[in-house]
């Protein structure tokens, strides 16, 4: 997997064409990955333009969120443009 960016409590590998795997860092809270995943699958379903999660995953002590890759200017561009 190629490693295409990091932060604060996560690192993000290109997964596959397409879909992206998000990379919790040891010790983030299983609780709180869970309930992003949760939400991300929540906003989608409503028709709001999200990320869609696939897959949460067991990885090397880890809950990694599997979701597709997508490119947005700017979350105001998205506001204003929502289509």
């Amino acid at each position: 997997m190629l490693k295409i960016s990091e932060g604060r409590t996560a690192e993000i590998f290109e997964q596959e064409p397409g879909k992206i795997l998000k990379l919790y860092r040891s010790g983030f809270p299983p609780e709180a990955i869970r309930y992003e995943y949760e939400m991300n699958q929540a906003i989608a379903s409503c028709g709001v333009p999200a990320p869609r999660t696939y897959d949460l995953i067991h990885f090397e002590q880890s809950l990694p969120i599997s979701i597709i890759k997508f490119i947005a200017t700017s979350s105001m561009n998205i506001k204003s443009h929502p289509s």
